[in-house]
């Protein structure tokens, strides 16, 4: 190997062969990555239409599951009934909500929700405004002295939070 001109030249040459290439295959890249998103565009928006054509988006359902400490059930809907049940109330008045349900069920491991509360919300734009709904609602309800008297007097029930989910309830259109 020789360490004179040529070799510059070949060294300078095989850099410019290697950055031809890097940009070569930069362009395909990006040429595939464009072309893949415009067509999960377009498919996005035909998949979209022909979903419009199938049903209409209803409201939004925020469903949160939880699970009470063995024979703890009953107070954990007391304690549901005290703090939430005027909160909901309030809420479906205001129109934050459509409905609300409070749902039970036997567990069927350890694991397993046994309380459920969903709350219904008329679309997804009207989730996006909840908090700042749900600080007024809480300011007429569980920031009022009465409601902090009543609050330390429920008991500790054990329950646990497990998650929240999201669903939209569509209505289906006749084919």
């Amino acid at each position: 190997m020789s360490w004179g001109p040529e070799s510059l030249l070949s060294d300078r040459y095989r850099r410019h062969r290697q950055v031809k290439y890097k940009i070569q295959k930069t362009t395909v890249a990006f040429t595939v990555i464009f072309g893949v998103l415009a067509f999960g565009q377009s498919a996005h928006s035909q998949t979209a239409r022909v979903a419009l054509e199938t049903y209409e988006e209803g409201p939004v359902w925020q469903i949160m599951t939880f699970r009470t400490a063995p024979g703890k059930t009953e107070l954990s809907l007391k304690n549901i009934a005290t703090v939430w049940e005027h909160q909901l109330k309030l809420a479906v008045e205001k129109g934050v909500l459509n409905d609300y349900k409070v749902l039970t069920k036997w567990s069927s491991s350890p694991d397993d929700w046994n309380i459920m509360v969903i709350e219904i919300f008329p679309s997804m734009a009207s989730y996006d405004t909840f908090w700042e709904d749900w600080a007024q609602i809480d300011a007429e309800t569980v920031e009022t002295p009465e409601f902090q008297e009543r609050f330390g007097r429920l008991e500790e029930t054990g329950t646990q939070f497990l998650g929240t989910v999201f669903a939209r309830e569509v209505r289906l259109k006749p084919q």
